[in-house]
């Protein structure tokens, strides 16, 4: 339970990361009986290299690896999750991302500000929440979306600022589905990008 938890005393693999921390790290997990929430759960450990296995029974990625600035690789995300919200924000060696499973609804701020990232996955039709979800990813060629623009302009926030400052983002990189093509257009300057890069996949 998140109230129990002492935040003043880190754990045992904590205070090992934090007092090595010109050392790089790959971490393995063991098996964790119904782990649902890796909420933060290396968040700002700088010395992490490569990730572990997560667990199959993993919902909430959220933060998860937020900062972890030299992380590489990112690990298969399991089918289970559905919160990738902040999950690599600030991943700026990673170069790839993973494949984003169909379950997955919130990629808010998911890897905002990955300066690495050349290529992103397919984000799936279940995604309706992407806010600055690439935004800062300067190295980034070309996405593909299956899931609609926000139906209700009372949700409109929720893609706002996607591809904010995707400066290698160009005319026709970013496909979309073809029935949604004209509303992703007349939604760029929500999405902090030009029409001109939208095109129908």
């Amino acid at each position: 339970d998140v109230k129990d938890v002492d935040w003043s005393n880190p754990s045992p693999l904590s205070k090992i990361l934090q007092g090595n921390a010109s050392k790089k790290v790959a971490l393995k997990l063991g098996a964790i009986a119904d782990l649902t929430d890796m909420n933060n759960c290396f968040n700002g450990c700088t010395s992490l290299v490569q990730a572990p296995e997560i667990p199959n029974s993993v919902t909430n990625m959220g933060g998860c690896f937020d900062g972890c600035k030299n992380l590489t690789q990112a690990p298969e995300i399991p089918n289970s999750v559905t919160n990738m919200s902040d999950c690599f924000q600030n991943c700026t060696s990673l170069e790839q991302a993973p494949v984003i499973p169909d379950k997955v609804t919130n990629m808010g701020w998911c890897f905002f500000g990955c300066t690495s990232l050349t290529q992103s996955s397919v984000i799936p039709s279940s995604v309706t929440k992407m806010n600055s979800c690439f935004s800062g990813c300067t190295s980034l060629t070309s996405v593909t979306l299956k899931c609609n623009y926000p139906s209700s302009t009372a949700d409109a926030d929720a893609f706002k600022d996607a591809f904010g400052e995707c400066d290698s983002l160009m005319a026709n990189s970013i496909k979309v589905p073809a029935d949604q093509l004209q509303t992703y257009k007349d939604n760029a300057a929500m999405m902090s990008t030009t029409a001109d890069r939208f095109i129908a996949e």
